[in-house]
């Protein structure tokens, strides 16, 4: 019996290795990032509507543009950010960060990649917000697509990888986690 047990214990120890490796080989592509963030909506936001890059930077230009609430820290907004983006704490937000604002106004709320604006995305429907979506895949997505990002209504070419897991998928030019290392490049 006890060579049986460190027989199974071996297999499921090299198994677990593979599966773990395998994992990372796939999520280091853009289809596993993709796969990943269905993962993190499907199954722990199932309420949360998301919307494209491409769909909310049609909106963006539209005759009602609708309100950016990005959830990240005072840190990564600092680096960049999406165009008139409010900076909201997904730690601490509450109604009083938006008791002034109508109930239907479209609101798209973001942050690295999904799961802080989920959260605030949750609160603003549980305050009665009827139309408020999570930008897939975040600003990181938003940036791999070619969208702008932001710094003192300047566009600049970094964003705050959030951290080296998620910053692994930041495909375009332009990871970074120190403001200095931005104004090196203007």
């Amino acid at each position: 019996m006890t060579r049986f047990r460190r027989i199974l214990a071996l297999s499921l120890g090299a198994a677990s290795l593979v599966g773990a490796g395998a994992f990372l080989a796939l999520t280091k592509t853009g289809r596993g990032f993709r796969w990943a963030l269905d993962r993190l909506y499907l199954e722990d936001y199932p309420d949360i509507t998301t919307v494209t890059p491409d769909a909310l930077a049609a909106e963006l230009g539209g005759r009602r543009p609708p309100l950016l609430l990005d959830t990240r820290t005072p840190e990564e907004f600092s680096i960049s950010h999406l165009a008139n983006a409010q900076l909201v704490s997904p730690t601490s937000f509450d109604r009083d960060d938006v008791d002034d604002l109508e109930r239907d106004r479209p609101i798209v709320v973001y942050c690295a990649v999904g799961q802080r604006s989920a959260r605030v995305a949750r609160t603003l429907k549980e305050l009665g917000f009827t139309s408020v979506r999570c930008l897939y895949g975040g600003i990181i997505l938003w940036y791999n697509e070619g969208y702008p990002v932001y710094r003192d209504m300047r566009p600049v070419a970094r964003i705050h990888p959030y951290n080296a897991v998620w910053g692994q998928f930041i495909t375009r030019r332009g990871k970074t986690t120190d403001v200095a290392d931005d104004q090196a490049d203007e």
